[in-house]
């Protein structure tokens, strides 16, 4: 029986700006060059003539001033047509919208050119985590199945199993010391973490952080310990007087042992808490017994992998590997009270294959079809 812990589980170009100069003011008008005014070279040849009073007098101021008047406007079209500043006038200024300052210094040389843009840089981003695999994904895929055979670690059955609850709790002891030296292995090349159970022998009903009831082996994941009925073995110790009936005691208590530590090595490698989450999330009762079946089975796959991987030293011989065969044909949940842990149809089928093949390959209960988990 295996009860589980609840789950809860640009760079920018900046835009160059026109180069406004002052306007390119036109040299100050030059008038014309002044005329040269005087007399001619005097008159050779002969006496003057008798002097004329002349009235050339005259002529002369009026020339003058028509001249000066002439100059002036002429000037004045000249500086009209030409827009003349003087400098007493005010210099001419150049409005436009102000854009975004230049990095440059405006007082630069208008005629440095502009630093050359510079590549964009990539931008370092962190990868997304990667995908965790689905509850299904763990039961089916998980790497614990691909690490093959297992090998002997010369585990021997004690010889005394339960005429007293001292005399269980060392038979179970001893026993979880041959499956502590058995999993690593396995456990560390599917990639995970191995860690030996607890281990508690109870004298009666046991309680624990997965719940209390009546006097039954069990795991508990919350606390990664196997609680072993030992007040029931020996009981059934003092009631079988026959030698076959006591081997048989010793069968069932090794199995039950190595039955709960299968539960062990599921919670280890992920498979048990994912299938707590699909037996929640069954849509029926029946869809959810299913899985606690496929659950329990493979956790009687798994001990029937280390009871033949030690074949030789436990020894599996003689009434010993009789009695294992009456149980792996007569135990179902036919006897219990619920479908829960597959029928006496069904059992046999993955404690044989397991047993001969002492593969994890051969425990994949997951992938079978409904008809191997009934």
């Amino acid at each position: 029986m295996s009860n589980q812990q609840p789950y809860g589980g640009a760079q920018y170009q900046h835009p160059q700006y026109p180069q406004y100069q002052q306007s390119q003011y036109p040299p100050r008008f030059q008038g014309p060059p002044q005329q040269q005014f005087g007399w001619g070279p005097p008159q050779f040849g002969g006496p003057p003539p008798p002097k004329k009073k002349s009235k050339a007098w005259i002529l002369i101021p009026l020339g003058l001033g028509l001249l000066v008047i002439i100059g002036l406007w002429t000037v004045g079209v000249v500086n009209k047509a030409n827009r003349h500043d003087d400098y007493a006038d005010p210099q001419p200024t150049w409005t436009y919208t102000p854009e975004p300052q230049p990095t440059e210094d405006p007082s630069s040389d208008p005629t440095t050119a502009p630093p050359k843009p510079t590549a964009p840089q990539p931008t370092r981003t962190t990868p997304p985590p990667p995908r965790r695999p689905t509850d299904y994904e763990v039961v089916s895929r998980d790497a614990f199945y691909r690490t093959g055979v297992q090998t002997s670690v010369g585990c021997r059955m004690p010889s005394a199993s339960a005429p007293n609850i001292g005399t269980a709790s060392n038979f179970n002891r001893a026993l979880k010391a041959c499956l502590d030296r058995a999993w690593p292995r396995q456990v560390r090349t599917g990639r995970d973490v191995f860690r030996p159970p607890n281990l508690v022998t109870m004298n009666g009903s046991g309680t624990s952080p997965c719940g209390g009831g009546p006097a039954r082996s069990f795991y508990c994941g919350s606390n990664q310990t196997i609680y072993i009925d030992g007040l029931s073995d020996v009981r059934s110790y003092a009631k079988y007087r026959q030698s076959y009936n006591r081997v048989y005691l010793k069968v069932t208590m090794a199995d039950t042992m190595a039955h709960e530590y299968g539960h062990h090595l599921q919670k280890l490698t992920g498979i048990l808490d994912a299938n707590h989450d699909m037996r929640y999330e069954a849509p029926t009762r029946a869809g959810e017994l299913e899985m606690t079946r496929r659950l329990e089975l493979q956790a009687t796959c798994l001990a029937a992998v280390f009871e033949g991987a030690n074949r030789n030293t436990l020894p599996m011989t003689g009434q010993y590997k009789q009695q294992w065969i009456w149980l792996s044909n007569n135990s179902g949940d036919e006897y219990d009270t619920e479908r829960s842990h597959g029928s006496k149809y069904v059992q046999p089928y993955w404690m044989n294959r397991a047993f001969n093949s002492r593969n994890v390959a051969s425990c994949n209960t997951f992938t079978a079809t409904p008809d191997k988990v009934r």
